[in-house]
């Protein structure tokens, strides 16, 4: 079993010492959300803990994108060749999310999240046309980076969930 504390080092190995980076990481019922930047201050810690956060869908050639607001903004996306084959018709909704710090490798935060169901399903319809299409997922997820802005995607998306 997989222990995560704040102030200790982030346990999955394979996402430290990589930058600044955010991303989903796929589990058995949903997904993750590491976020690991340098040297967050305490008001982003604070914020990512508690402050007010909207989540943005954005969709572009069935690659699902998600940004998350919290005074400070960063995106993730889905690639459905990394997700279960059970997952999605897994009704699962909660997101857990990490804040590590990128120059250490501590978990600084932490949070979980229950999307609403339309938009989870939002989600899982999205990754669905993603299975079927024969597209390099990865390649994708690069040109539309390149193409969008993180401001981009939240003007163009096509959900938004705000927590209060």
């Amino acid at each position: 079993m997989i222990k995560y504390e704040t102030g200790k080092r982030f346990p999955y190995e394979k996402y430290l010492n990589r930058g600044e980076i955010c991303v989903a990481i796929p589990n058995q019922n949903f997904f993750d959300v590491l976020c690991c930047i340098s040297s967050p201050t305490s008001e982003e810690i604070k914020q990512f803990k508690t402050g007010r956060l909207t989540v943005s869908l954005f969709e572009k050639s069935n690659v699902p994108f998600l940004i998350f607001n919290m005074g400070f903004n960063f995106d993730v996306s889905l690639d459905a060749t990394k997700v279960d084959k059970n997952w999605m018709s897994n009704e699962a909704n909660t997101v857990n999310m990490y804040l590590v710090d990128a120059t250490t490798s501590i978990l600084k935060a932490l949070r979980i999240v229950s999307l609403p169901s339309d938009f989870c399903g939002k989600i899982r319809s999205i990754i669905s046309e993603q299975l079927k299409s024969e597209i390099n997922v990865e390649h994708e997820i690069a040109k539309i980076m390149n193409a969008y802005t993180t401001e981009m995607m939240i003007q163009k998306a096509i959900m938004k969930y705000t927590f209060r």
